[in-house]
This record gives structure tokens, C-alpha cells and sequence, in this order.
């Protein structure tokens, strides 16, 4: 009994060292990623980064390997860089994930790459920026489920590219429910932010409830009021959402089909508009709208 105990300790702690040091080597992976702007064009040195010129040539073709490299193969295309980059923040997340046993409480405690976690730690999301350039805020994202059989990273469903802010969890009849909070800013005044409700359903999820707001005014969006769990959409009319649609009294937010109505101006122009969703028996419905009108002056 001893020594079965001695051996168990020893597996433990090895486990422990190998995902103290995982960890350690994806943090600093992305603090050097992080280092680096996404802007300008000109090289980035190749000694800088945890990449060799064969790693970063492999896949390009040998008649343009040259556009990709100073003369002297010391400097690297700054895309380039952040692809390689890309790559092996992927590679080293896969990796932490895939270990036995893995410990969630000191990956959230440890790991310096933004996550999200649901409140019963069944659901979580990894991310980090994209740095894709330009205004668009691209973000990649890993979502994970951990069940009694271990953790699952392939999913039919298919999940926000950039991830969620907020996971919460909604049981309801001994089903895990989850409302997924996410948003993105797709230009320098494009602003979407989105509320998602899905089920757990077998090896995979299935969706119940989805809401979002396109907007150019950053200061509306999704609120979710964390005493009542209502949803609250408010957002100014403009030519991204096409002003306060009855749409959103269905389930899921369609767009119209008369693109005239976009080109009139007039029909949604100074326009607040407000909606709230209640939770009822697991399911989300709305329960109260508003449009309010600004008179011109």
C-alpha cells in the first residue's frame, strides 16, 4: 500500500511539473506575441522571435520565399510572424488541454491568455487576438467542454470565431443550459454584440435562443441584468441595424428582405430603440419593447 502510494504521488507530482511548465511556455509565447503591433509593414527581426527561418519558410513556395525575407534572411514579413505565431499558440493550447487530469483550477489561476468560464467550470473559452490588421478586431478562440470522459474541443455546433466574454450557466431540468455573451468591433465604428442560448445535447450543443445588435454607437448593446437574468438590447437607430424592427420579437433576429428600406433614411432615422428578454421555464421571450422618436429641432 505504501508503495502504491509512493508511485501515485510521483505521477501526481510529474503532472503537476509538466503543467506547471506548459503553462509557463504558453504564457511567455504570448507575451512575445503580444509585444507585437499589428500595424505598419515593415520587417521583423527573426532572432526576436521563437522561430527559425527554415520554420517560417516551410510552407511558402520557393519562387516567393524571397518576398517574405530580407536579402540576408535576417528579418521575416511582419504577417508572416504573426501566422507562425498563430500556429504555435494553437499547438500549445491542444497540447495543455490533451493532459490527464488536467487541473482547472490553476489553469484559471495561472494562465495570462483571457478566458471565460462558465459558473458550473464545465464550459470554457481560450482566446487571443488576432492582430489581422486593420480596424476589424479579430479574435481566435478555442471553446472546451469538460465531461466525466474528459475534455472535448470538437463540436458540430458552431461557436462565435471570436469566442465569449461571459459564459453562464442555466440548468434547467437537469439539462445544462449556457448563455453566451460575445462581441466584436468590426471597423473603426462597426460595433455587433451577441446573446446566445444553447443546450448540452449528447456529445454536442444545440441552439434555443440567439439575439445580437449591430450598431455604430458603442455605448448600447447587450445587458444582462445578473439579478433577473434579463436580457436588455438598446442601441440607436443607424444604417447597420435599420432601425427598431418588429423583427426582434421573434426568437432570432432576421433581417429584412427590402433593401428600399435601408435607402430611406427617414424611416429609422432618431430612433432609441429598447427591448427586453425574460427567462421563462428555460427559455428566453421578449416581454417588453420600446422605440422612442427624436423630434428633429
Amino acid at each position: 500500500m505504501l508503495t502504491q502510494l509512493l508511485v501515485l504521488s510521483k505521477q501526481t507530482h510529474a503532472q503537476s511539473r509538466k503543467l506547471r511548465s506548459a503553462i509557463e511556455e504558453l504564457n511567455t509565447t504570448f507575451e512575445r506575441y503580444q509585444q507585437i503591433s499589428h500595424f505598419g509593414f515593415d520587417m521583423l527581426l527573426v532572432k526576436e522571435h521563437p522561430f527559425t527561418y527554415d520554420q517560417l519558410s516551410e510552407n511558402l513556395d520557393e519562387e516567393h520565399v524571397n518576398d517574405f525575407f530580407s536579402a540576408d534572411k535576417d528579418s521575416a514579413d511582419r504577417w508572416l510572424v504573426i501566422s507562425a505565431y498563430h500556429q504555435k499558440l494553437d499547438a500549445s493550447i491542444d497540447e495543455l488541454l490533451s493532459m490527464a487530469n488536467l487541473d482547472l483550477d490553476y489553469l484559471k489561476s495561472n494562465l495570462q491568455l483571457p478566458m471565460a468560464f462558465s459558473d458550473d467550470d464545465k464550459l470554457f473559452c481560450i482566446k487571443y487576438p488576432e492582430k489581422g490588421g486593420g480596424t476589424y478586431v479579430g479574435t481566435i478562440s478555442k471553446m472546451v467542454y469538460v465531461s466525466p470522459l474528459g475534455i472535448d474541443t470538437t463540436f458540430d455546433y458552431e461557436f462565435m470565431r471570436e469566442g465569449y466574454y461571459s459564459i453562464v450557466h442555466l440548468p434547467f431540468e437537469n439539462k445544462d443550459r449556457y448563455l453566451l455573451l460575445g462581441s466584436v468591433k468590426n471597423c473603426t465604428s462597426c460595433y455587433y454584440e451577441s446573446a446566445t442560448l444553447i443546450e448540452k445535447e449528447g456529445d454536442d450543443f444545440k441552439e434555443l435562443f440567439a439575439c445580437e445588435v449591430e450598431s455604430r454607437d458603442w455605448d448600447g448593446g447587450i445587458q444582462l441584468d445578473t439579478n433577473t437574468l434579463d436580457l436588455i438590447l438598446t442601441f440607436q437607430s443607424d444604417d447597420l441595424n435599420g432601425g427598431c424592427l418588429c423583427d426582434y420579437q421573434s426568437s432570432y433576429y432576421t433581417e429584412p428582405s427590402d433593401t428600399d428600406y435601408y435607402q430611406d433614411t427617414e424611416s429609422y432615422q432618431n430612433q432609441s430603440c429598447y427591448y427586453r428578454y425574460s427567462l421563462v421555464n428555460g427559455q428566453y421571450y421578449l416581454v417588453e419593447q420600446k422605440t422612442t422618436v427624436s423630434l428633429p429641432e
